[in-house]
């Protein structure tokens, strides 16, 4: 057997008190369902150290002090003993070599969904570690060996992608939301094929906030030779026998398809067995506007879920008019659907968004690197709303999308009336899939408007109205869940037909400018980062403008635009040397008004590293 000793214990082994109240411990570690949605104490074989003590089966999730910080001298909450850590009613696990072991948690409030919590609830570590064979007692914590990764949850991303399971990491938890504190989540390993025979100790490592906020969980397993022997250790104390089954392809009733009444995917008879291997399962159509690179197939049917696979082929993606802008995938399936999932292997999330019409949009750029691979994807409906054969695969439809920089839009009015009207600017999906910022520009034949929007905010300056010139931004829930942005305009002075609405990134639309006097540098870019880049600073949202890490900064900096930053923040190496310096940034605010903010400082010479920030725009 060859393990790899995992490069991350130097983070663990100085750990700090617990500054949070978060926590969690593993309180089975032997579960035969994966991805399952509730406890159920039946389904458990197996049970962590001092589990009769700490994590009462009919009770799961109640704190009774289990949660431990592990240390360098004690990795575990409590002292090896196996004798009188397991009892009959919480036995120590038996694995057979090649196993996938599934085992549990519950959730303490530490999943980020934005149906209950928000996106941002961290997960920053899940690690399986493995003590020496047949050892009489712990090792440190450095001397556990990394047995394999669990990756983390995604946190920050698109709800499409956050209210999804199964994730990877510790916030596999679909039920969350139900029981924020109590509910059920599971995490899997799998045992070298070539793991020798004897009693191991195991060590489950979460990091919630960081490397210094770990927290574990020990347990002890007697793994056997064969998965006959393991077998019949389980039937001897009483316990059901095989290998755990995945709540989302074939547990309750198997990988037949379920859900079928008749036809390839029925509940018996010949069909039965076809449909289970996923033999009777057809390919998706060709793909509009790309040859033959995307294809679909069913897997596995059931009642109220089905699993796939996209098949890329090797030459994608396909030539696109623009190939510094990625474009899109769009994937229709034929049915409602409450959730897609789109995963490469079995842990690591594809992000999609879904629009309004039920299309799952992915971005070329994370697909591009799977060419000539397959990624599976896990469909969730309503009972009886799914597809009734294999054979149906070809009416999911896959379409490949490019993406122009700038695109115009089209302009409709539902009313209009003298001198102004009421309409709305259609918006493509593509704009989900981009990586920079992205707005609406919208030019009105005649200057003065009234001009109001719902489903984005108007972000003009003076100077842009008084041309008849508008930029619109999106919030990010109104980018997922509308497919327009709704307008009234008023001006009696002259017509409105002519109106020109596009969609615009960086290679298009507003410009921002950073002035440096004392290096005789004026530049100018659609966004304020790339315009000082180009002038020698650093402009970076939430993060640092790094001016000039030796000589003379400029005696004037002035930075021009809007932008959706909270703060701007200067930073001045303790190198610098400079008389006076003087900061003048202009910020749009919810008012739309420009509001003007000027600090002034002055200083010989530092000797240390300074900062300070001013205020950005209000968002």
């Amino acid at each position: 057997m060859k393990l790899s000793k995992g490069t991350f214990l130097s983070g663990l082994v100085s750990l700090l008190p617990l500054l949070v109240a978060g926590h969690s411990w593993i309180a089975c570690t032997d579960y035969t369902e994966m991805n399952g949605e509730y406890w159920d104490a039946d389904k458990c074989r197996a049970f962590p150290r001092s589990g009769q003590q700490f994590v009462p089966k009919t009770e799961f999730g109640i704190d009774k002090g289990y949660n431990f910080h592990g240390a360098e001298e004690q990795a575990c909450r409590t002292v090896r003993n196996d004798a009188g850590a397991y009892t009959a009613g919480y036995p120590m696990a038996v694995y057979y070599p090649g196993q996938r072991v599934v085992f549990t948690h519950p959730t303490k409030n530490h999943v980020a969904d934005p149906d209950c919590t928000n996106n941002h609830i961290p997960d920053n570590g899940n690690k399986i570690m493995i003590g020496a064979k047949d050892a009489d007692a712990d090792p440190k914590f450095s001397e556990f060996q990394l047995l394999e990764d669990l990756g983390v949850s995604p946190t920050g991303k698109a709800e499409s992608v956050m209210t999804s399971y199964p994730k990877p990491g510790f916030q596999n938890a679909p039920k969350f939301c139900e029981n924020t504190d109590k509910a059920l989540a599971t995490g899997n390993f799998t045992l070298p094929a070539d793991m020798q025979p004897g009693r191991y100790t195991f060590l489950w490592a979460w990091s919630f906030n960081g490397p210094q906020d770990t927290y574990t969980s020990c347990w002890e397993a007697d793994v056997v030779a064969s998965q006959s022997e393991r077998d019949s250790r389980l039937q001897q104390r009483g316990q059901d026998s095989g290998d755990a089954c995945d709540f989302n392809t074939n547990c309750n009733g198997g990988n037949s398809g379920e859900s079928g009444t008749g036809g390839e995917s029925g509940t018996g008879g010949e069909t039965g067995g076809e449909s289970g291997n996923g033999g009777e399962s057809g390919t998706g159509e060709e793909t509009a506007g790309c040859d033959n690179c995307l294809a679909f197939s069913y897997t596995i049917l059931k009642t109220n879920v089905a699993t796939g696979e996209i098949s890329i082929s090797g030459d994608f993606p396909p030539p696109r008019a623009d190939p510094d802008h990625p474009g899109q995938v769009d994937v229709r399936f034929p049915f409602p659907v409450n959730k897609a999932v789109f995963k490469i292997g079995k842990s690591t999330i594809i992000p999609s968004t879904e629009t309004t019409d039920g299309v799952f949009v992915l971005s070329e750029e994370d697909l591009a690197p799977l060419a000539g691979n397959t990624i599976t994807v896990t469909v969730r409906y309503d009972s009886g709303a799914g597809p009734d054969c294999f054979s149906q695969a070809g009416r999911v439809r896959i379409q490949h999308v490019g993406y122009i920089a700038q695109t115009t839009l089209d302009v409709n009015f539902e009313q209009e009336w003298n001198g102004g009207g009421m309409g709305g600017i259609a918006l493509p999906d593509s704009r989900r899939t981009l990586s920079e910022d992205w707005w609406v520009e919208v030019q009105f034949p005649c200057p003065e408007l009234t001009f109001q929007v719902w489903y984005g905010n108007d972000q003009s300056s003076a100077e842009q109205k008084a041309l008849g010139q508008y930029v619109i931004r999106q919030p990010e829930w109104e980018t997922h869940n509308t497919d327009h942005v709704g307008f009234t305009v008023q001006n009696s002075a002259c017509e409105l037909d002519d109106v020109v609405a596009t969609l615009a990134n960086e290679q298009g639309g507003q410009q921002f400018s950073v002035t440096s006097p004392a290096l005789s540098t004026k530049v100018t870019a659609t966004r304020p980062e790339a315009a000082a880049k180009k002038a020698g600073i650093v402009l970076q949202a939430g993060d640092f403008l790094n001016s000039f890490s030796s000589g003379c900064p400029p005696d004037s900096l002035t930075v021009e635009g809007n932008d959706k930053v909270v703060n701007y923040h200067l930073w001045l190496p303790k190198a610098v040397q400079f008389q006076t310096l003087q900061i003048h940034c202009t910020t749009p605010h919810t008012n739309n008004n420009l509001v003007p903010r000027i600090v002034r400082f002055s200083q010989a010479c530092f000797t240390q590293d300074y900062a300070f920030s001013f205020p950005g725009p209000s968002v």
